[in-house]
């Protein structure tokens, strides 16, 4: 008891041990800080000196010290995340300014039910995805809608699904989301604006 007493005690008088063990406990340490582990249902887009490595799926992955990061990526909602959901989202889109045939200007919200089934082209096929996606519901039913007059609209709601679906199928298909379903609101008329003179 003594002499291992003496021992350990001589061990950690020279500053130069602490030193080793300190450099030791902060290696464990920052190698379990590398580790990851992604969550069911949801993928990262990982790389190594900011050009694309991989995609990791569900499970626990290891990082490499200075070499890799996990990309984060804005969602179809606009939120900016580090794993990318697989499940189906529902996005609402409250669309304002829809020029009629007969020239009412309406307003109504359209609900896309969506999924991202291509997690590489959906981050790396635009810069900003969820801008790229309002602007192209908001065309497409605009585009849509410009031909029908705003009393046709509720009569003729399963046939503006359709075509609004149709077109934008294709368009999101090519950034890595799947267009499951499309919905639209009842259509409401824009309140005019006055201006006080």
């Amino acid at each position: 008891m003594g002499r291992l007493g003496s021992l350990t005690g001589s061990v950690f008088e020279n500053p130069l041990n602490w030193l080793v063990l300190g450099l030791f406990a902060f290696s464990i340490i920052y190698i379990f800080s590398r580790l990851r582990y992604v969550p069911a249902a949801t993928v990262a887009i990982v790389e190594r000196y900011g050009r694309f490595l991989t995609v990791w799926s569900t499970g626990l992955h290891f990082l490499y010290p200075f070499a890799d990061r996990i990309h984060k990526v804005t969602d179809p909602e606009g939120k900016v995340v580090s794993w990318i959901s697989l499940n189906e989202k529902l996005i609402t889109y409250s669309i304002t300014s829809i020029k009629m045939a007969d020239n009412i200007s309406i307003r109504l919200q359209v609900t896309l039910t969506l999924q991202i089934v291509d997690p590489k082209l959906y981050v790396y096929g635009s810069v900003s995805p969820s801008i790229i996606l309002t602007r192209m519901v908001e065309n497409t039913v605009k585009e849509t809608l410009q031909n029908y007059d705003s009393p046709g609209i509720m009569p003729n709601h399963a046939s503006i699904r359709e075509k609004m679906q149709n077109a934008m199928i294709e368009k999101m298909l090519a950034w890595g989301i799947r267009l499951n379903r499309v919905d639209i609101g009842k259509p409401y008329p824009e309140q005019p604006t006055y201006h006080r003179i």
